[in-house]
């Protein structure tokens, strides 16, 4: 039991890390109005270049006078599919970031973050101002910050002699830093999705866990889209050794190799309906235990269970602690589980496996937190948080494009019949009672044109490809057979109707007859490009023609219904019935011929 009393009593702490090959610092003007002293911050760059320069392939300082050059060297690094990171001395150089605001949006400092690399910033506001001239420029303010990461302004507050408590986590990483007092906290609040919280260092509580403390310093901050770091350490007039505390940063959090744990889960659910969101990890060594917290949006998600994974209790025992589920408040806490006996276990699976509910239609979330995994030895295993979108359809929107249309009716035209024995996507048995039928198309019908996504692009919904009327026509012509006069049914029946008739013909076609097989009459529905002279002659298996139906010069348009197909009441030209058996029907209509089978029933 030796690990597993290790793993409760040594604080876990996450944190997001992996191999950077080349670093910049920036040691232009500072801001000196006591955000910090010119040679002092000459110092802590060279101490931090002489300390680190073993573990970078290259690491540079850039001042004033070189500003196109240090341009230069961020947009040569930055896409390199490796982390890199620049540290700034408080001050956002105009070269990264134009001040004041002039290009909010694609600036060189927001490709750097969208990149997947790394800013460091100590000292004054990040992204604030600028001295590069000696003086203040045009201030960005908070917006400076705000563009950049496209989080609220509110990101980083004005909030003088706010007193920060050291953490587990600043404690383990950052041993050199004791409590102190900053003056531009990050307000944890604002943190928003895409990007996520992956340490705290120092908070006004103390704690690392992100739904207790409100505001941190130092603090790192992931986007879990773009994988972009920025780490925010003593942005405050009461100064920590700053050199000191990013070589700790560095060494002890930055270098260590990371592991993901994601999130797997269906991205788009239908409401009413259950799904899984199993939370995994890759290619991890000797894992001995994990504890972590799940948030999610309780407006539109309700957790009904929760599940031990595979990945530990595939190799012998574990104690597997009882979570607690807060559907109001959107929170599962105290997600824990050790392994029993020695050693740890290596490879890749799921460490628990949570089931949902979509409680209503919408984009909703499910995050990680507080994630904390053990070897068996009690040490930490740094952790990457992940964030997952979930986004809930109405389950009449069948193909889950944010708007129910054609290609909903056709997706239900193209499975009508079918049996739904096992889960399909998309699902065209709409209302779940396991078959595809007239209720799941009257229930998309009755939809037909409603929109559920804000994102979702702009188009023509009566607009569509010709080679979905074939389905349309033998849809609208079961609901002709169907004498229901229920509203969702005479809404169906007219929807089809209309989409019919506003069909956009490309070329002249024949379809194929209804009913088919008949007895004894039968429609044979066609559509023409252009006016034309219509013909059909019937032939039986032996090539005789037994009657011609002349249509006469015809409009250029659809000819799909009963009151509009050709009809054909299964007699001769001589008015006797015909036998039952295999026939032909051949349609001229200008330059168009086209031969189609069909059989007359006994």
């Amino acid at each position: 039991m030796r690990g597993l009393s290790l793993f409760f009593s040594f604080l876990l702490v996450p944190c997001i890390c992996a191999h950077a090959s080349d670093m910049a610092l920036y040691v232009g003007h500072p801001n000196t109005d006591e955000w910090y002293d010119e040679l002092t911050m000459l110092e802590d760059a060279s101490n931090i270049v002489n300390t680190l320069k073993h573990l970078f392939r290259e690491i540079r300082k850039f001042n004033d006078d070189q500003l196109e050059e240090f341009k230069a060297w961020a947009r040569a690094n930055m896409s390199d599919g490796e982390l890199d990171i620049i540290w700034l001395n408080g001050c956002m150089p105009s070269v990264l970031y134009p001040n004041p605001n002039v290009k909010p949006d694609c600036s060189l400092a927001e490709e750097w973050l969208d990149n997947g690399n790394m800013f460091i910033n100590v000292g004054d506001w990040f992204g604030y101002c600028t001295y590069e001239t000696g003086e203040r420029g045009a201030e960005n303010g908070p917006e400076g910050a705000a563009n950049i990461l496209d989080l609220p302004a509110e990101v980083i507050i004005f909030s003088p002699g706010d007193q920060m408590k050291i953490t587990p986590t600043g404690k383990s990483y950052m041993p050199s830093i004791e409590d102190f007092v900053t003056d531009r906290p990050i307000n944890l609040s604002q943190v928003q999705y895409p990007w996520t919280v992956a340490a705290i260092f120092g908070s006004t509580s103390g704690t690392e866990d992100v739904n207790k403390a409100s505001l941190a310093d130092p603090v790192v901050i992931y986007n879990t889209q773009t994988r972009g770091y920025v780490a925010f350490i003593n942005q405050s007039t009461k100064w920590i050794d700053r050199g000191r505390a990013t070589i700790e940063f560095i060494n002890n959090w930055v270098m260590r190799g990371q592991k993901t744990v994601s999130i797997e889960v269906e991205q788009r659910v239908s409401k009413g309906r259950s799904f899984s969101a199993a939370i995994n990890v890759e290619d991890i060594n000797d894992l001995a235990g994990f504890q972590l917290d799940i948030a999610f949006d309780p407006a539109i998600l309700e957790a009904v269970g929760v599940e031990e994974g595979t990945l530990l209790s595939g190799s012998g025992g574990t104690l597997w602690l009882e979570s607690s589920v807060d559907n109001d408040a959107g929170v599962i806490t105290g997600i824990v589980c050790a392994k029993t006996g020695q050693g740890g276990v290596d490879g890749s699976g799921t460490l628990v496996t949570i089931t949902f509910t979509a409680i209503d239609i919408g984009e909703s979330y499910i995050s990680l937190q507080n994630i904390k995994l053990s070897d068996s030895s009690g040490a930490a295993i740094a952790a990457t948080p992940s964030y997952c979108s979930v986004t809930v359809f109405p389950c009449w929107d069948v193909n889950k494009d944010g708007r129910v249309d054609i290609f909903d009716l056709v997706l239900v035209g193209q499975h009508f019949g079918e049996d739904v024995t096992i889960p399909l996507d998309p699902n065209p048995d709409a209302n779940d009672d396991g078959k595809v039928d007239v209720f799941d198309l009257v229930l998309v019908g009755q939809h037909f044109g409603e929109v559920y996504l804000s994102a979702t692009p702009s188009r023509d919904i009566w607009s569509f490809n010709a080679k979905y009327l074939p389905v349309l026509i033998a849809m609208r012509n079961i609901m002709e057979d169907n004498p229901s006069s229920d509203p969702g049914f005479l809404t169906t029946k007219r929807l089809l109707h209309k989409l019919i008739f506003n069909a956009r013909i490309a070329k002249t076609e024949v379809f194929q007859n209804y009913p088919n097989p008949f007895n004894p009459e039968t429609w044979i529905p066609y559509q023409l490009a252009e006016d034309s002279e219509v013909n059909i002659r019937i032939y039986s298996m032996t090539g005789q023609l037994i009657r011609l139906l002349e249509l006469g010069c015809k409009e250029a348009g659809l000819y799909l219904t009963r009151g509009a197909a050709a009809h054909w009441d299964g007699r001769t030209d001589a008015g006797e019935r015909v036998f039952s058996g295999v026939y032909f029907y051949n349609v001229q209509a200008g330059d168009y011929n086209a031969t189609k089978k069909m059989t007359v029933a006994q």
